[in-house]
């Protein structure tokens, strides 16, 4: 996703628009600043609000590197793959 409005959007129709759970891929990620944060947490809140289970996708590198530089990773809920956020989530993949 290019902009934060779009994703702001897009996270929202996802954690709104079923009771299962959601995975967010940050792996992608190339440029995130204040405004992209916000919206991540933003997601995770609503996620709670909502009773809905989210878990980010975020392996090392860069956009790690920021979220545990700003402590971050201590209210987002992150998994280095995509296999470690399934099994957060309780789910198994197959």
């Amino acid at each position: 996703m290019a902009t934060v409005p779009q994703l702001r959007t897009r996270v929202v129709q996802l954690v709104t628009a079923t009771n299962a759970p959601v995975v967010l891929d940050l792996g992608g990620v190339t440029l995130l600043d204040s405004i992209g944060l916000g919206v991540l947490v933003g997601a995770a809140a609503r996620a709670e609000s909502l009773g809905r289970r989210l878990v980010m996708v975020c392996p090392e590198g860069p956009t790690r590197e920021l979220l545990v530089r700003t402590r971050l990773d201590t209210v987002l809920p992150l998994a280095n793959d995509l296999t470690t956020a399934l099994h957060d989530l309780g789910g198994t993949r197959g």
